[in-house]
């Protein structure tokens, strides 16, 4: 009997050991959601940590329009992996009328950077990552709840069809187990060009990017994304890449 090659890429590539840490449950997390709410506790909490990001990024209250929560922890693909993504939707005119074209999106984003690596917040064990994201940008995501309105702007589907047979699928393994060993040949060979790494790094954004522009958060690309995060695979990267520049930047005796 022939092999599939399927089932060839399962055996000669090994990557039937990759552990991909997907989880999909029939329930939103009940350490988060009460009948279909936000617990008040939980929003409480946001709430204050969303006001501690706006006195941070030096912005009036005024300019956030809401305060949203997305990702996982909004929809039923959960684990004990998963952040609660806190985003505010902030008017960039009314935060900083006199910056110039992208400067506050860059500012944002530098003190995105800077908040969520010197803090460690977390909500009944998942960490809270905080965002803030300019009126009118298309966030592609399977649920999306308002703090501020306390319901849902985009009530995520359970409908088991949209759920692939199986989070192990060899499709979301192979692809990511591709860039991993990537990320595994770029370290361990010590690649300093940073040309390369950033194609890399695109190649990694895309991925999750076409996935979602499908319309699914359960496409093979996001999973894969998901698998070489969940890994820890993005956090190595990273690491090295800020080794790399902090050495470039040093000077030996």
């Amino acid at each position: 009997m022939g092999t599939s090659f399927k089932q060839y890429l399962y055996e000669k590539q090994d990557y039937a050991k990759i552990k991909t840490h997907l989880e999909y449950h029939d329930t939103l997390n009940p350490k988060l959601w009460e009948q279909n709410k936000l617990s008040q506790r939980v929003s409480e909490a946001l709430e204050r940590i969303a006001q501690e990001f706006i006195e941070f990024l030096s912005i009036p209250s005024s300019s956030v329009s809401d305060i949203i929560i997305t990702g996982s922890n909004c929809s039923f693909n959960y684990s004990k992996l998963s952040d609660i993504d806190l985003h505010l939707i902030v008017n960039e005119k009314n935060a900083c009328p006199d910056c110039p074209g992208s400067f506050i999106e860059d500012c944002f984003k530098a003190k995105k950077n800077l908040w969520n690596k010197d803090h460690n917040i977390k909500i009944h064990g998942y960490p809270v990552e905080l965002y803030a994201q300019p009126e009118g940008d298309n966030l592609v995501a399977a649920g999306i709840y308002s703090l501020r309105k306390n319901k849902w702007i985009k009530h995520p589907s359970n409908n088991a069809e949209l759920v692939p047979p199986s989070f192990d699928d060899i499709s979301v393994k192979s692809k990511a187990g591709e860039l991993m060993d990537q990320i595994d040949a770029a370290i361990d060979d010590k690649v300093t060009d940073r040309d390369s790494i950033q194609i890399l790094k695109d190649r990694i954004k895309r991925l999750r990017q076409s996935g979602l522009e499908k319309g699914s958060e359960y496409s093979v690309e996001n999973l894969a994304w998901k698998t070489v995060r969940n890994n820890g695979y993005l956090d190595k990267l990273d690491n090295y890449v800020k080794n790399l520049d902090d050495a470039s930047l040093s000077l030996e005796d």
